[in-house]
């Protein structure tokens, strides 16, 4: 939630941070959005209030489990266009609901981060035995998809990973009770870019199903993201 450096207020928040000498016994910046606001105190503790009610919006993204997969519905994307802009309002937006506060104390990771270190260019699109679309990648990468496609509303594109192929077919018995299945409904409002970045697979073998007749399927409209703990 908050990045040094990120705006001239965080800089001058970090550097009272690292000055408690300098600080009385609690500084209070508003940040943006201004509902916000971030206090510092002498021993350099960092708390985010709020200042009035925060609203909410809906999402595409409505399944997304690590080894079963992701669902994005575009056609359930909130009307957010000009959000970022003084006296935005929405009709798609609703307040949020308050939870209990966490009594767990917050930690940083201690491992490096993972990242998104390398993009990944099919090699190849083949049909299977039975004639299903698969996308050869030609390296077994962890990582997601991302899709650029358009198509009519409510079109919905099945993407399943393997990580071989057996007699022609995804090789899926290795997959166990894992269904790496990732699902993208079109909204019909054209041409989409979307990262199916909520989980990730492990695979080498894509097989499409449902993609649009009229949209190109290649190189272009699908792509694979390498992940690692990038130091």
């Amino acid at each position: 939630m908050v990045y040094v450096g990120e705006s001239e207020d965080q800089q001058k928040l970090w550097s009272l941070a690292g000055s408690p000498s300098t600080v009385a016994t609690s500084t209070t910046l508003t940040m943006y959005p201004s509902s916000l606001r971030q206090v510092v105190t002498r021993s350099a503790h960092l708390s985010v209030e709020a200042a009035q009610p925060h609203v909410k919006s809906k999402s595409g993204k409505t399944v997304k489990i690590i080894y079963y997969g992701g669902h994005y519905n575009a056609t359930l994307e909130a009307d957010i266009e000009g959000w970022s802009k003084p006296g935005f309002s929405s009709s798609s937006r609703s307040k949020t609901r308050l939870l209990t506060a966490m009594e767990d104390e917050l930690v940083p990771a201690e491992q490096p981060p993972v990242r998104r270190v390398e993009e990944v260019k099919p090699q190849r699109f083949v049909k299977s035995a039975s004639g299903k679309q698969l996308v050869d990648f030609g390296q077994n990468p962890v990582g997601w998809l991302r899709l650029n496609v358009d198509g009519p509303k409510n079109t919905t594109i099945r993407l399943r990973h393997a990580e071989v192929l057996e007699d022609g077919e995804l090789a899926l018995r290795p997959l166990r009770l894992a269904k790496a299945e990732d699902y993208s409904t079109l909204s019909g409002n054209g041409l989409i870019e979307w990262d199916h970045k909520f989980k990730f697979h492990g695979f080498r073998y894509v097989e499409i199903v449902g993609w649009p007749k009229e949209a190109p399927l290649d190189a272009n409209s699908v792509k694979a993201f390498l992940l690692r703990a990038n130091r």
